[in-house]
């Protein structure tokens, strides 16, 4: 970007109310989101020498957690090298990226079958922004990579649910896919629903610095926080505690910095305001761990406050009764949301009881077998349930699910028909001695009748001799 151009984009920036803060005091935090900025100020005063991982009921449920300072240590070695190496911005970005947002390629332990994650990522795709804008813009920005929403069988349903009357008082009801803007990347195939997190690298031996990127990268969080916005007015007469937030991550080489985007209201007009939350080099294993701990809160956030709300509002659009809309069950094509890992780990051979489920909460009291639509048996081997019902944790971040998964459901179905196949086999063993007794009991009744009949025809011939 050259100086001419960077001035443009700073006033252009400004008209369109897109404000770069810094790193502001905790009172000046927009009152919705000071826990949440909170609580990435203080994972930055995490150090590596005194970090343990918090062990407590949820250990067992979470066990990737007492790997993270050997992930912390393996990065910032990793980006030592990269230093040496003097590498160009795709071989930092080539080097790191994966591991650094791992969480967000892996949610669970493994995936069931023909399920999705909750996220999708784009890399270098064409963002589309309104008409005026895209045509005051010098170039169209392709941010190295976005986070957001993947479009699951719940996202689908409610996009092409009609809106209610109150919102579209049209005579014809529209989709609500028609009535909202819910992705911002061109359509062709399955869309990226209301991204959340924003990548920009640069190399620490080109000439931008942290301005550069902030400015190449200012459109994109305003188009990301606009998608927000207008879900949230369109469902305006309703109340809601939603705030659109997206996150921005910016890196030259190992130095990063974490920004938050969110949208003010200042004299009834929306501005949109980024400040620096965290900044480090991950050369330094303080850097490293403090890093890798933002993205996992990032992705909990992300999981358990972003993408339920999103669900919550689009429900409001097509539902008329909006106390109905806190009431959403989990994607079917979505492996889990909540709940326990270590449930979808095969017990030993010695285990005599089967671990308890999280059953979805519908806010009523029934049995869970009421849920399914087929009624489903309790065996000694394992209890059948419906796998949209079942909701389970994070996953460890250095499985790899193309191979483990496979693995592991190969070894849990080998368990499973051994036990099968033992059990038969005991019943056919008890079969075969009970036969082999009954056939022993009939041979010696035989030879015990044989006896008789020898001592008989013994007596006669006796009896017959005498008289002679």
């Amino acid at each position: 970007m050259t100086p001419e151009q960077h001035r443009y984009i700073r006033r252009l920036a400004k008209k369109y109310r897109i404000f770069f803060k810094g790193p502001i005091s905790p009172e000046e935090w927009p009152p919705l989101h000071k826990d949440t900025f909170s609580n990435i100020r203080k994972i930055g005063e995490q150090r590596y020498e005194t970090f343990c991982a918090s062990i407590d009921i949820q250990s067992t449920e979470k066990p990737w957690r007492e790997k993270t300072r050997h992930r912390a240590d393996w990065l910032a070695r990793r980006a030592a090298l990269l230093r040496r190496e003097r590498r160009n911005e795709a071989g930092w970005r080539f080097g790191l990226e994966n591991d650094v947002f791992g969480r967000f390629t892996i949610e669970v332990a493994c995936y069931e079958v023909g399920t999705n994650p909750p996220f999708s990522d784009r890399a270098q795709e064409l963002i589309i922004h309104e008409p005026i804008l895209k045509s005051e813009l010098p170039k169209q920005e392709q941010p190295d990579r976005v986070y957001g929403l993947q479009q699951t069988k719940n996202f689908e349903k409610l996009l092409s649910e009609p809106v209610v009357p109150s919102i579209d008082s049209n005579v014809v009801r529209k989709p609500v896919g028609e009535t909202i803007k819910s992705s911002p990347f061109p359509e062709d195939g399955e869309p990226q629903l209301f991204p959340f997190l924003i990548v920009e690298a640069k190399s620490e031996k080109g000439h931008d610095g942290f301005d550069a990127i902030e400015m190449q990268t200012a459109f994109p969080i305003r188009t990301l926080l606009k998608l927000q916005q207008d879900l949230l007015n369109t469902v305006a007469e309703h109340e809601s505690k939603d705030s659109p937030l997206v996150w921005f991550f910016a890196n030259r080489g190992d130095d990063w910095r974490v920004y938050c985007g969110y949208t003010a209201k200042k004299d009834g007009v929306v501005t949109y305001e980024v400040l620096d939350l965290w900044n480090g080099r991950i050369l330094s294993k303080d850097g490293a761990l403090q890093l890798l701990l933002i993205v996992d809160y990032i992705f909990d956030w992300a999981r358990d406050i972003d993408r339920p709300s999103i669900l919550r509002q689009l429900k409001i659009l097509s539902t008329v009764d909006a106390s109905d809309a806190i009431s959403l069950s989990n994607d079917s094509d979505i492996f889990s949301m909540r709940g326990y890992v270590s449930n979808w780990i095969p017990p030993p051979p010695s285990a005599q009881e089967v671990p308890d489920v999280d059953i979805l909460d519908t806010g009523e009291d029934q049995d869970e077998d009421s849920l399914l639509a087929i009624p489903v048996p309790n065996t000694k081997l394992g209890v059948v349930r419906s796998a949209s019902i079942i909701e389970s944790q994070n996953a460890l971040f250095d499985l790899v699910v193309t191979s483990t998964f496979f693995t592991f459901f190969s070894d849990f179905c080998v368990f499973t028909m051994a036990l099968v196949c033992l059990e038969q086999l005991d019943i056919d063993v008890i079969k075969d001695e009970e036969e082999k007794e009954e056939e022993e009991a009939e041979e010696e009744e035989e030879e015990e009748d044989e006896e008789e009949e020898k001592e008989k025809l013994s007596v006669v011939n006796i009896c017959e001799e005498e008289e002679e």
